[in-house]
């Protein structure tokens, strides 16, 4: 065997070198937030000190805010719009967007999705042309309340984990032919889309593929952790007291709120850290091994 039938393309090195760099700087942030929430204690929001702190209570709103679908009274909502593709390898595409946060910096260049007359396959949906909704009512901060007093949560940038609430998954509009291969999403998704004029718009276009409608929320009195920075609110003039300081992403880039308790949050962040480890180690060793090969052999 040469040395010729053991080498990898130039472009393939490159694109692995690229998802290394990627999947170990991702296992690396991972474990750093893993390591600053196992040894940040936690603290109590009478007694909050300015600067890296992580607290745990109960939501509360800042401002009167609804879920889109359940009309759940929450501090937080995301509600989200996927479609499987055909193929050997389905997978979930997101074609539309609604937060109560409004709507991301990301997306701000957004075009209207392709219609079915403009000449374009309307099936097909980048980043740049799924449709991200404008909120009526947004909301980008909360109190978290624990036995001691209350505190500000600015979720602005932050990273959010929670599961789904409500999950609806099936076709809204089914084929004459293939009904039977086709499972109907269950009477309450489709009453919620029809209740919800943006969502019904974007899901018409996707009327005869499987669909995926998830709605997030952190309701009012729910659990609720958060790992941010300590700062003092703009208007309070530098006088410090936890109604006059705010948690928000701060310098060093960490805001994370979760309604998992922390053994659970430490959990989950363990696992991603090791998973983005592994597959990087799995590249590297498809990237080395040709080469030790000539070497060796």
């Amino acid at each position: 065997m040469t040395s010729h039938t053991l080498s990898i393309d130039p472009c393939a090195s490159l694109f692995l070198i690229f998802m290394i760099i990627i999947l170990f700087a991702a296992a690396l942030q991972r474990y750093s937030l893993y390591k600053k929430i196992r040894d940040i204690p936690t603290s109590k929001t009478r007694s909050a000190a300015l600067g890296l702190a992580e607290f745990f209570g109960k939501a509360k709103c800042a401002k009167e805010l609804y879920s889109p679908l359940s009309n759940q009274k929450c501090v937080y909502y995301l509600l989200r719009g996927e479609y499987l593709t055909g193929g050997k390898h389905p997978k979930w595409v997101l074609f539309y967007t609604l937060s109560s946060l409004g709507r991301p910096a990301i997306f701000d260049r957004a075009r209207p999705a392709p219609s079915a007359s403009s000449g374009k396959n309307p099936g097909i949906i980048s980043f740049k042309t799924m449709i991200i909704d404008e909120p009526k009512e947004k909301s980008k901060t909360f109190y978290l309340e624990d036995e001691t007093g209350r505190i500000l949560i600015d979720l602005e940038n932050a990273e959010i984990d929670i599961e789904p609430d409500k999950v609806y998954t099936g076709y809204i509009k089914q084929s004459s032919i293939f009904d039977f291969l086709q499972n109907k999403m269950e009477e309450e998704g489709i009453k919620a889309i029809e209740s919800h004029p943006g969502l019904k718009a974007a899901c018409e276009r996707f009327a005869h593929k499987k669909l995926k409608i998830s709605e997030f929320y952190i309701a009012e009195g729910d659990d609720v952790y958060a790992l941010g920075t300590v700062e003092t609110k703009e208007e309070a003039g530098g006088t410090i007291g936890s109604e006059n300081l705010v948690v928000k992403k701060g310098r060093d880039g960490i805001m994370y709120v979760s309604d998992k308790p922390e053994i659970k949050v430490l959990d989950r962040i363990k696992n991603e850290a090791i998973i983005a480890a592994a597959i990087g180690i799995g590249l590297l060793l498809i990237l080395i091994i040709p080469v030790l090969s000539v070497f060796l052999f």
